[in-house]
């Protein structure tokens, strides 16, 4: 009965451990990143707020978890919000930026967060990604709409050809009416 979250919490970190790793190419190498690229990558990360994500994913994910879970004693959540170090995230962050962005793309990056303008753009960005993802999944909404009610008029309209057909059909194997 102690165990009853285990399953829920591996099944959770499953499931994000596959969306990272399906953002990677299948036949690619580990990524390995120049130290050199590594620091304007963690500089990058920390301007544009991406090291911020952790400890709100980290809070997130056991928030849920305690939510749900009130058989398990909170101290047990607690207990492993301590022991989640955020950097981890930051860490695999650093080797993917500085393998998926060149030198250069890393120093422009860097130029524009350190910027007002680019602050601001971090201010944003969650503002940013909630309504992209509203539209998104609205707009998608929309496209299924669309896409049921083509499929339903094709159906429709085969099923009106195939009933002309078997009309058509039966017409011409019908015995011809008696003359007088």
């Amino acid at each position: 009965m102690k165990t009853k979250w285990i399953p829920t919490l591996t099944i959770l970190l499953s499931l994000a451990a596959g969306a990272l790793r399906a953002q990677e190419p299948a036949a690619a190498p580990t990524p390995t990143a120049s130290s050199e690229n590594a620091a304007r990558a963690r500089r990058l990360i920390e301007l544009s707020g991406v090291d911020q994500l952790a400890p709100r994913i980290r809070d997130s994910v056991i928030d849920e978890m305690k939510s749900k879970r009130k058989d398990v004693p909170g101290e047990l959540f607690e207990k492993f919000r301590a022991q989640v170090d955020p950097n981890e995230l930051t860490e695999r962050l650093v080797i993917a930026y500085a393998s998926l962005f060149t030198t250069e793309e890393l120093d422009a990056l860097i130029a524009l967060y350190a910027t007002p303008v680019g602050q601001s753009i971090v201010k944003k960005q969650g503002s940013v990604a909630q309504e992209t993802m509203a539209n998104s999944g609205n707009w998608g909404g929309l496209l299924g709409e669309r896409l049921v009610a083509l499929v339903t008029a094709y159906k429709e309209q085969e099923a009106a050809g195939q009933r002309v057909k078997a009309e058509a059909e039966r017409k011409d194997t019908a015995p011809p009416p008696p003359h007088r």
